[in-house]
């Protein structure tokens, strides 16, 4: 539905911050009414840049009403860059009260909101990376279709893995899933591991905080899907990551597995405690086939879900 603000004594207002400098840019458009009159002017509301201190972008003054219908942001700047949005009933106070949402925006990105289907945030090459509804929930997205055949011999991040948690938005409601495929050739026998890290760099060097290890491969050629659920139990300095990760493979007992039930190995791991509240957090997966483990990977799945 549309955002509405109303009059009052001191009236609605729908505020605005970002968390440093004024390089991300903002458009709202709908419709300001006169309540009593005719006047109906539909276009833009407000447009202009966001400073880092939360103002009213708009906010109808006595007599008036405003129906909000579309708002964008741009981040124009070379940083990462965190925006939050109030929404007041009659009133001028912006803080985690009337918070109505929070927005991380990489360089380049941009982010919509409509009416019937809340937010969109876009990479800067136009691709969406992220679905959110204030009181709804919020769904982070990556993937990867790109064959990637590196080996996997040792530690490796998994590309179309890394997913961008919105600082200030994870609650001991988030879940996390990936999916993915991986064919073996005949070469590596080692026990593989699969690890989810949590830190800044979306890469290796972030902090392993849980490590699923499966049983040994044999020398088979074989095709399989690792499939990976986890929720962060807990979260502020002392918050935990628990999953289960699911390997699904064509042979029965030799190849990527040798677990009974054929085919099947499912294992369950908790992290020990780590700080969530770090901004422009990312978590993803890493894979480690082992020695002489040569591997292509085909497609990646990545998704979070913030309540």
């Amino acid at each position: 539905m549309p955002l509405a603000l109303g009059p009052g004594a001191t009236g609605d207002k729908l505020a605005a911050a970002q968390d440093a400098g004024t390089d991300v840019v903002y458009e709202i458009n709908g419709d300001l009414r006169t309540i009593s009159g005719s006047t109906d002017a539909y276009g833009s509301l407000a447009q202009g840049a966001l400073s880092t201190t939360a103002t009213a972008l708009v906010g109808p003054s006595a007599g008036t009403d405003a129906i909000i219908d579309s708002i964008s942001v741009f981040n124009t700047g070379a940083s990462t860059r965190v925006v939050t949005f109030f929404k007041t009933r009659n009133s001028t106070t912006y803080d985690a009260t009337t918070r109505w949402a929070i927005l991380t925006l990489l360089a380049g990105e941009h982010a919509e909101w409509s009416g019937g289907m809340g937010w969109s945030i876009y990479t800067p090459q136009g691709i969406i990376k992220a679905i959110y509804s204030p009181g709804a929930g919020m769904s982070v997205l990556n993937s990867s279709v790109a064959a990637t055949a590196a080996g996997f011999a040792s530690d490796t991040y998994l590309v179309g893995s890394a997913l961008a948690l919105p600082t200030g938005l994870i609650t001991a409601k988030t879940m996390l899933r990936w999916r993915f495929d991986a064919v073996k050739t005949g070469a590596g026998t080692a026990a593989p591991a699969i690890i989810i890290r949590f830190g800044v760099n979306g890469s290796t060097a972030d902090t392993a905080r849980v490590t699923f290890t499966f049983s040994a491969q044999t020398a088979v050629i074989d095709r399989a899907v690792f499939e990976i659920f986890a929720n962060f139990n807990a979260v502020g300095a002392s918050g935990i990551i628990a999953g289960v990760a699911q390997l699904h493979h064509q042979l029965a007992v030799t190849g990527f597995n040798t677990v009974q039930p054929a085919g099947l190995q499912t294992l369950y791991v908790a992290s020990g405690t780590f700080d969530t509240t770090v901004a422009n957090s990312i978590v993803g997966l890493s894979v480690n086939g082992g020695a002489s483990a040569a591997w292509t990977i085909n497609a990646v799945q990545a998704e979070a879900t913030l309540f």
